[in-house]
């Protein structure tokens, strides 16, 4: 298991300089990433969400984000003065939903997915869809 090694599951070419990447199957190119092990059991002790191709866990500061939920309840509860801002910011400008505009998950459909690191409250969001 690979919490217990501190060494998250992995994904396909995974490169960052945040974490010490930890090659998984380097003959498929997958690599984890080497996070403190008390995190990785809080992480898998947490419940999971429902989204359309599993479930993905951000990270932040060296631990794995909170995850705020949806975009309509994360605007809900966030309460963002500009939402479209908000929106731009969970961002890199090279990613392809940052030119959907928020208004393009409100239906649900693609969903978008917001996290906040509990350490220095930045958020950041993923998203996927059918």
């Amino acid at each position: 298991m690979e919490a217990s090694r501190g060494v998250t599951h992995g994904v396909p070419g995974l490169r960052t300089d945040q974490f010490e990447v930890v090659p998984i199957d380097p003959d498929e190119d997958w690599y984890g990433i080497r996070v403190p092990t008390e995190h990785l059991w809080e992480l898998l002790r947490t419940p999971g969400f429902h989204s359309w191709q599993g479930e993905r866990w951000l990270f932040c500061c060296r631990q794995p984000m909170t995850y705020l939920g949806g975009w309509c309840n994360a605007v809900e509860s966030l309460r963002p003065d500009d939402p479209s801002a908000f929106y731009e910011f969970h961002f890199d400008p090279d990613d392809e939903a940052r030119g959907w505009g928020h208004e393009g998950f409100e239906s649900g459909s693609p969903s978008l997915y917001v996290y906040r690191c509990r350490s220095c409250g930045r958020c950041r969001a993923t998203w996927d869809c059918d």
